[in-house]
């Protein structure tokens, strides 16, 4: 039968014919939620997947193969499962952004080195790499940085400040999500440890040359170890004259945490000395160390805050004999005569404010006395030791016997 006699059939009378349609090709399985997707967009392969802070992110594969556009993919998604992916493209970011985002960090942890990070930004950091992008800011870069900052004769000190500063910025922007690497960062060995100090014989000497507002504020470096910066804006409210102790709470210290200070007898008369002082001329004066000036315009006494006192200090020194000792100084002093004192170190390190031990051994100095000290403690133990030991030799030495017989 003919195809064209199968189209003219005709059903017989009393039977209904359901046309028969051709099966549909099943339906591809949709990938997995969260799996991405690829596209042929022209000659390309395209894909596309979503990132952390939810935007969806395309880009071509630049092949024609779907093969590559699938392993481009699971690369991705790879990067993005492990936290490598970066949310906005690296070419876009620069240096000023990651030095603005690191100051936003500083100022929100109210951190007291704000104007240091700000000085070495503006002064070093930026003129070096301000036209910089992050991605091009490389080890190599980081380390001609440090040498042309060598060459211009910064101490090593100063210029691992600044490293660690560039080591922030990189940390702070790939927590956030703006790059995708951090560089190595090179950091110069810095061997500048302190070893200034001042003994009681100092002490006194440098205490007649200081000017009068200046000496309860040294006596309190020298007795208790505390900061300058402490100090400087310790106030009445803080003191305890009947308990005789000081009390500094916490985001009041540089690590943020508060303690207790006790007061030995030679502090508490001088801040006596000083309250009088102010209750007697200035009671309007919250801060326990001030400055009262008096002014031909203004001849009523009135307070300013102590400020900078490093030239001060510096020429009182120079007049007791001391040179080249820092304000600085006492604080190693009081640290050391503590544990000199018999003092347990974990409570020594409670009174001056360490957290870490590896800096408090910085600051319990050993001075020549010290050793010398040791070297005679040795000396006597052993004069003892062989003391201890002569009379037991005797005892165990054999008696002599002589001869009745003489040649």
């Amino acid at each position: 039968m003919s195809q064209r006699d199968e189209q003219t059939v005709r059903p017989a009378a009393g039977l209904v014919l359901t046309p028969v349609h051709p099966k549909p090709a099943p339906r591809r399985a949709k990938r997995p939620r969260g799996t991405g997707s690829i596209f042929k967009m022209g000659k390309y392969f395209y894909l596309a997947y979503y990132l952390p802070n939810g935007f969806q992110k395309t880009e071509s594969s630049r092949s024609t193969l779907k093969t590559v556009a699938q392993e481009m993919l699971r690369d991705r998604l790879e990067q993005i499962s492990k936290g490598l992916c970066c949310e906005t493209p690296p070419r876009k970011i620069t240096f000023d952004a990651l030095a603005n985002e690191v100051l936003a960090d500083y100022r929100i942890n109210r951190r007291r080195s704000i104007k240091d990070a700000e000085s070495r930004i503006k002064n070093h950091l930026r003129p070096f790499f301000g036209s910089y992008i992050a991605a091009a800011i490389t080890t190599e870069k980081a380390r001609e940085y440090l040498l042309q900052r060598r060459r211009e004769g910064a101490a090593d000190g100063t210029t691992q400040n600044e490293m660690s500063l560039l080591r922030r910025l990189f940390s702070l922007a790939i927590r956030s999500g703006k790059i995708a690497r951090v560089p190595y960062i090179p950091m110069p060995r810095v061997d500048n440890v302190r070893k200034g100090f001042i003994e009681r014989e100092g002490y006194m000497k440098l205490l007649a040359a200081l000017p009068e507002y200046l000496r309860p504020m040294v006596t309190m470096a020298y007795t208790t170890g505390m900061r300058r910066g402490e100090m400087v804006t310790l106030g009445w409210d803080n003191v305890d004259l009947l308990n005789r102790q000081v009390r500094l709470n916490a985001g009041e210290t540089k690590n943020g945490e508060g303690r207790v200070i006790p007061l030995a007898d030679e502090l508490v008369e001088a801040l006596k000395t000083q309250l009088h002082l102010r209750n007697t001329v200035i009671p309007d004066c919250p801060l326990v160390f001030f400055r009262i000036i008096k002014t031909k315009e203004k001849p009523a006494p009135s307070w300013v805050p102590v400020g900078d006192i490093r030239k001060a200090f510096e020429g009182s020194c120079a007049k007791a004999g001391l040179t080249g000792l820092l304000f600085h100084d006492l604080r190693r002093s009081a640290i050391r005569n503590m544990v000199r004192a018999g003092v347990q170190e974990r409570v020594a390190m409670r009174i001056s404010g360490h957290k870490t031990r590896s800096v408090f051994d910085r600051y319990n100095i050993v001075s020549e006395q010290d050793l010398t000290d040791a070297v005679r403690k040795l000396q006597k133990f052993q004069e003892s030791a062989e003391r201890a030991c002569q009379p037991a030799e005797a005892e165990a030495r054999p008696p002599v016997v002589r001869s009745a017989f003489v040649n």
